[in-house]
């Protein structure tokens, strides 16, 4: 008897609202006029009376096992979810067909007209799959399945309490996660999946209706959060749309997990400036990734649903309206998106997008249960220029095939240069894998992505999209200076020459060059180029071509790139010697001789260098990076007079090499000799 009581004064409170504000009603019949089919995105004058029937039947389960990591529309994706009589227009489930499954949840007695519909429009009909049930409205959005992958590394749904009296559309992630075979983990809080946005690694936004439907019991809502998502960072923010829905997807979106993308209109719009205060909030937060989030915004001046698209794997479907605003909207997700295929989807039904409800609430992604999936916590801001770094990730093949080891690696890149170096990634223990220590060049900036593949045929990048939108840091500027120890020459009559000019040299980061700066009876300054033997020594022979007593005067070199240092200091080493050689061998013309690199240096754009020199017999040239590894080889011909080749500035492997210093070492039988070349952006 109370309950009866209760609900006609409930009523009468109702009609009294609603005859103070007949827009609802109004509303809700035209919408019946366009969608006989399907339930409106609000709740209806009939739906607020019954509104105490949310959540009556839904079944609370444990947790699942931790950790858990809340799946994100940018993780790897096996097909998308929508429903039957459709709210989109077919040309969007052919275009989503021709890459992906599209799951099309419909009546058996419905399958057939929409199998005709299908066919008839273009649509892929090898990845349609149909599972049967009733719906009340196209918001598969609002009432799909949440994914997680639980501790045990198993996909799971998480259900969630509707906040709408709306049974059939409650049901569907139960009937998806018995269809499929998945766990079902109950989470007891009143959600709606338009509300909801996460970024896969721990963090998730949803605006204030997220507490207010759930009593303003923020403990108990952060609790569940974290025990059925593992979300550990929850954004809770004041819709600043200020309309009926209060949907995030209505004015914003994760694109990945350290960009979002937040709506911008015009100064004279009337929430301006909630808006920037939005933008403003995620700008300042940093992402799971420890920096500050990119915060990219896209115009919507008359309130355009830019922001209500679906991500899907590769591509990015993106509601247009006709507006002369469409192209720049889509040229913003071009560019915080590079790499992902920006499709504009215009809507031809009689469910027109609005900016309370377009694509991405009538459509919803389906987790791969066998995504490979790489977790890694990247290098960002400035490191130290004094220590090694070793990069690490976390590699899961969720199919259970095995990795391929050879496709398991950090691709870096150098101040932008063209050529790029791999790093292997080694299985340490567990899904744990790293490289090997990895000397910083002071002074860089480096950008990078982790690449992994395996048996399945699944590969992916982290971040996503690879070298087109890869990690990055700077190393800071090195202000150590090599050390040098060398033991002095000691000369005298009769040397014999070539005398072994040799150095310890260290340095906090690396070695770039080293010299021996010398003077022949006070003239003018020549060099030595030493070169890295292994370990910290470098050395060379030192030869001359000049009869009589000589005094050499001396120091060694070195640098860093940035600094450089010498020993002695602040003096020069002094010795003579006399060469064991005659006058009149001396008078002979020269024969082997290693006379010029041109030019030196060489703009890296540049086709050649040429080699200059005499041999008497077939001389080889090697070059040498800093590091003292070899990168090409070739040989030359011989003969009394001067001859010439071309080096044409590549690797043996036909490959560019990069701007820096090398060293080209001329052999033969009776002659070696050492030129430096420098290669410059």
């Amino acid at each position: 008897m109370k309950r009866i009581i209760f609900t006609a004064l409930l009523l009468t409170v109702l009609l009294s609202l609603f005859a103070g504000n007949s827009d609802l009603i109004e509303r809700t019949e035209r919408w019946y006029e366009y969608n006989p089919n399907s339930l409106p995105h609000w709740m209806t004058p009939d739906e607020i009376l019954r509104s105490d029937e949310i959540g009556r039947n839904f079944q609370e389960t444990a947790p699942p096992v931790g950790p858990v990591r809340a799946i994100s529309e940018f993780d790897q994706m096996d097909g998308v979810m929508i429903r039957w009589p459709l709210g989109i227009p077919v040309a969007l489930v052919a275009a989503l067909s021709q890459e992906i499954e599209v799951l099309t949840v419909v009546t058996s007695g419905q399958q057939s007209s929409c199998n005709s519909t299908f066919q008839n429009n273009g649509v892929n009909m090898s990845n349609i799959t149909y599972m049967n049930a009733s719906t009340d409205s196209y918001w598969s959005r609002d009432f799909g399945p949440w994914f997680i992958m639980d501790g045990n590394d198993e996909l799971g749904v998480v259900d969630f309490v509707y906040n709408r009296p709306r049974p059939n559309d409650d049901e569907i992630p139960i009937t998806y996660a018995n269809t499929y075979g998945l766990n079902l983990f109950g989470m007891n809080l009143e959600q709606t999946g338009g509300n909801y946005m996460c970024d896969g690694l721990g963090t998730a936004a949803q605006t204030q209706i997220a507490y207010t439907e759930n009593g303003n019991n923020q403990t108990n809502v952060n609790n569940l959060m974290q025990s059925y998502l593992g979300i550990e960072n929850y954004f809770v923010i004041d819709d600043p749309n200020n309309t009926y829905i209060d949907h995030i997807d209505c004015w914003g979106k994760f694109l990945a997990p350290d960009k979002v993308l937040i709506r911008s209109v015009p100064t004279s719009h009337a929430q301006y400036d909630e808006i920037e205060a939005v933008a403003n909030f995620f700008a300042s937060e940093d992402c799971a990734w420890g920096y500050p989030y990119e915060v990219v915004r896209v115009y919507t001046p008359d309130n355009q649903p830019y922001s209500n698209s679906l991500i899907i794997n590769n591509r990015v479907f993106v509601p247009v309206t006709g507006s002369s605003w469409d192209d720049e909207a889509i040229q913003s997700y071009v560019d915080a998106m590079p790499g992902y295929d920006i499709i504009e989807m215009p809507n031809t039904t009689s469910a027109a997008w609005e900016s309370t409800d377009a694509l991405h609430c009538r459509t919803h992604e389906l987790a791969d249960e066998d995504m490979l999936y790489v977790e890694h916590m990247p290098f960002h801001g400035e490191l130290p220029a004094d220590q090694d770094v070793i990069f690490e990730a976390y590699i899961y093949p969720y199919s259970g095939d095995p990795l391929y080891a050879d496709s398991l690696y950090v691709e870096l890149t150098i101040n932008d240069q063209p050529v790029r170096e791999q790093l292997l990634l080694a299985n340490t223990t567990g899904n744990s894998y790293e490289t090997a220590p990895y000397t910083l060049v002071p002074g860089a900036e480096y950008s990078y992505y982790i690449h992994a593949a395996d048996q399945s045929g699944r590969s992916t990048d982290q971040p996503i999209m690879g070298a087109l939108d890869p990690h990055q840091f700077t190393v800071e500027a090195d202000a150590i200076a090599p050390v040098i120890t060398h033991e002095a020459i000691v000369g005298g009559y009769d040397t014999i020459l070539p005398i072994l000019v040799e150095a310890n040299i260290t340095d906090n980061s690396q070695v770039l060059n080293a010299e021996m700066v010398y003077m022949i009876n006070d003239g003018p300054e020549e060099y030595l180029t030493l070169i890295p033997q292994g370990g910290d020594i470098f050395s060379a022979d030192f030869d001359v071509q000049t009869a009589g007593t000589l005094t050499i005067e001396y120091k060694i070199s070195a640098t860093d790139g940035v600094n450089e240092s010498f020993f002695p200091s602040n003096r020069w080493y002094s010795f003579t010697l006399t060469p064991t050689a005659n006058e009149n061998d001396i008078q002979l013309p020269l024969v082997n001789s290693f006379d010029s690199v041109y030019p030196s240096p060489v703009v890296f754009g540049s086709d050649n260098v040429t080699l200059k020199y005499s041999s008497t017999s077939t001389p080889s040239f090697s070059i040498y990076n800093v590091k003292g590894q070899k990168v090409n080889e070739f040989t030359g011909q011989f003969g009394k007079t001067v001859n010439s080749i071309n080096w044409d500035l590549q690797d043996q492997y036909n490959n560019r090499v990069s701007s820096g210093i090398y060293f080209i070492r001329m052999n033969s039988n009776e002659f070696n000799s050492i030129k430096k070349l420098l290669i410059i952006e």
